[in-house]
């Protein structure tokens, strides 16, 4: 449901180009270098993440216009519940997948992210919309933002080869 206040603009959800800019939160009190320190690279603001496929189509295809991503789909919160929830009990029925449930879906890229880095840190900025606690190692390390974005595609295609 969160997918759906999302704005669709150049600046957010780019539907044309099948991109998802999201700002790098960075931790409270986290390091950052003076003006004096030209040889460290410079931190990030934001994070160019490329959508998979299908959606990145989908989104191409289907979407016009800029707004909330609900406002241009035309569905309000519950009925897009319900119609998920309706294609999880055909998926489930159809015995393919009997144990796909939502909330194992929104678990399975921090998992996925997991599973391929090992590293927290990476997994913060791109899971990260403000209510997640930095982890410690955040506050002392710059990620590429080149590197993060590289492995969201990688991750999110592997997903969905399965």
């Amino acid at each position: 449901t969160e997918c759906l206040k999302i704005r669709v603009d150049e600046n957010h959800l780019n539907a044309e180009a099948g991109l998802y800019k999201k700002k790098i939160i960075k931790p409270k009190g986290g390091y950052s270098p003076g003006t004096d320190a030209e040889y460290l690279e410079r931190r990030g603001s934001e994070l160019t993440l490329t959508l998979p496929d299908p959606i990145a189509r989908w989104l191409h295809d289907d979407i016009k216009g800029t707004g909330k991503l609900s406002e241009l789909m035309d569905v309000d919160e519950a009925s897009m519940k319900d119609a998920v929830n309706q294609i999880m009990d055909k998926m489930r029925c159809g015995g393919k997948y009997p144990r796909i449930r939502i909330e194992k879906i929104q678990a399975a890229l921090p998992l996925e992210l997991k599973l391929k880095t090992n590293d927290i840190s990476m997994i913060y900025h791109i899971l990260n919309e403000g209510g997640l606690s930095a982890p410690s190692i955040s506050y002392y390390i710059v990620q590429p933002c080149a590197d993060i974005e590289s492995v969201y595609g990688t991750v999110t295609r592997q997903m969905l080869d399965v």
